[in-house]
C-alpha cells in the first residue's frame, strides 16, 4: 500500500470506543457580594432626628434598639423622680436624669459616626437597609414617643409657662414649672400649695390658672383690707426689705412680706397703686398703665366657710390677681395639679429649682380636719398659666 493510499484512510468513528475530549471548564458567572460604605456625618445625624435610626442605617439594627430602650428608661426614671415628696434631692434626680439623656443623646449620635467610619468600605447591607424600613422605624419611634409624651403630660408631669405677674414675686413673667399632676391623686390640696388649674377668664375662654391655696375644705377664711384670717386667725407677716423685687426686674412701688399659712411660709407682695405713667415705667414689659382698684383691689372680702370638694385660692401679688375673690373657691376636679419647682427661670438662673412649698412647722395656723376638728399638729410636707 502506498503512502498516498494510506493518507486517504478514515479515522475510525467515535462510536467505536473513543470518547470525546473533556469540554472546557465552564466560566464561574457568579459576582462577589457587593460592598457599600456609609456617611458617616449621615449616620450622626440620623441618630440625632431619630433615636437609633444611624445604627440601623449602619446595619445594627438592635444596637439601635437597645439605645432606644435606655432612652425610654430615662424617661420612666424622670416620672419617678418628679413623683417623689418636693425636695432638694428630688430635684437633683430630676436634674441628673436630664443631663443624663443629654448625654446619652450624643452618645448615641457619636456611636452612629464611628460606627459608619469603621464599616467605610466594608458595609454589606441588610434586608431592611431601605428607604421602607427607615421610614417604618421612624414612624414607630415617633408614635411611642408622641403616646409616652401624652400620658406624661396628662397622667405624671407637665411643664407650664407664666406670662402673667399674678404670683409675683416668687413666679414672675416667662418662668416654666413644672407641675406634678399625680400630687393629689390620694390627698387633697394643703394650705400654701401652689397649684395649676383650669377656669374661665375674665373674657369666659378656657384658661390655665397658677395660684396659691390659702384655705382648704372647711376652713373659714376672710379678708379684712389687705390681711387675711383664716379660721378667725390672722396670718402671721413678716416684712422683707424692699430691693427683694429688684433682682426679678421689678420697679414698681410695692411692700413685701412673707406670709406663713399651714406651717408654709411663702413671699407676697402688695403693689401700691399707680402715681401715674405707664407699666413699663414700673415694670418692664408691661405696656399700658397699670390695673387700678376694684378690678384687682385687696378690699375686704367677706367671710366664707370653703365647701367640700373646694379650695381657696389668691395670687402672691395681691393687688394684680383675679383668684378665688372674683370666681369664688375652686372645685378640687379643676387642678390640673401641684407645682413644686421653677425649671426655667426668666431672670436669672439662681431661681432655678426654687421651692415653691417651705416649711415652717413651728408656726403653723391650727387647720380643720375632715371632722370639723382643728390639728394642732397639722402635717407639713409647656402649656401657659395666666392671670
Amino acid at each position: 500500500m502506498t503512502a498516498r493510499q494510506d493518507s486517504n484512510r478514515r479515522e475510525p468513528p467515535e462510536s467505536e470506543g473513543q470518547l470525546p475530549p473533556a469540554p472546557p471548564a465552564a466560566e464561574d458567572h457568579r459576582r462577589p457580594s457587593r460592598r457599600h460604605s456609609r456617611r458617616a456625618w449621615l449616620a450622626a445625624l440620623l441618630s440625632l432626628l431619630v433615636c437609633g435610626l444611624g445604627q440601623v442605617y449602619c446595619g445594627r439594627a438592635r444596637r439601635g434598639a437597645a439605645f432606644c430602650a435606655a432612652a425610654w428608661s430615662l424617661a420612666a426614671l424622670l416620672i419617678v423622680a418628679a413623683q417623689m415628696a418636693a425636695s432638694r434631692l428630688a430635684l437633683f434626680l430630676m436634674t441628673a436624669v436630664v443631663l443624663a439623656s443629654f448625654a446619652l443623646w450624643l452618645v448615641i449620635a457619636a456611636d452612629a459616626f464611628l460606627l459608619a467610619r469603621r464599616l467605610r468600605g466594608r458595609f454589606r447591607r441588610k434586608n431592611y437597609n431601605r428607604l421602607a424600613a427607615y421610614a417604618a422605624w421612624t414612624a414607630g419611634t415617633i408614635l411611642v414617643n408622641s403616646v409616652a409624651s401624652h400620658v406624661i403630660r396628662q397622667y405624671a408631669v407637665e411643664i407650664y409657662r407664666v406670662p402673667t405677674r399674678s404670683e409675683c414675686p416668687t413666679v414672675i413673667p416667662g418662668d416654666r414649672l413644672l407641675a406634678n399632676k399625680a400630687a393629689y391623686r390620694r390627698q387633697p390640696p394643703r394650705r400654701g400649695d401652689t397649684i395649676v388649674f383650669e377656669n374661665a377668664d375674665p373674657d369666659g375662654m378656657p384658661t390655665n390658672f397658677v395660684k396659691r391655696v390659702v384655705a382648704v375644705a372647711g376652713d373659714a377664711v376672710e379678708m379684712r383690707g389687705d390681711r387675711l384670717f383664716v379660721n378667725g386667725r390672722e396670718l402671721e407677716r413678716v416684712r422683707v426689705a424692699d430691693d427683694t423685687l429688684r433682682s426679678v426686674g421689678v420697679r414698681a412701688p410695692h411692700e413685701c412680706f412673707d406670709e406663713i399659712d399651714g406651717g408654709v411660709r411663702y413671699r407676697i407682695m402688695l403693689l401700691l397703686p399707680n402715681q401715674g405713667g405707664k407699666g413699663d415705667d414700673l415694670w418692664p414689659g408691661f405696656s399700658g398703665p397699670l390695673p387700678s382698684p376694684p378690678r384687682f383691689d385687696s378690699t375686704d372680702f367677706p367671710l366664707i366657710t370653703v365647701p367640700e370638694g373646694h379650695c381657696f385660692v389668691l395670687g402672691d401679688n395681691r393687688m394684680m390677681s383675679v383668684d378665688s375673690r372674683h370666681f369664688g373657691p375652686v372645685a378640687l376636679s379643676q387642678i390640673r395639679g401641684r407645682v413644686d419647682y421653677i425649671i426655667w427661670p426668666a431672670v436669672s438662673w439662681k431661681r432655678f429649682g426654687i421651692l415653691l412649698r417651705v416649711t415652717e412647722p413651728e408656726k403653723a395656723v391650727p387647720q380643720v380636719g375632715d371632722n370639723g376638728q382643728r390639728d394642732a399638729n397639722p402635717p407639713s410636707s409647656i402649656g401657659k398659666a395666666g392671670t
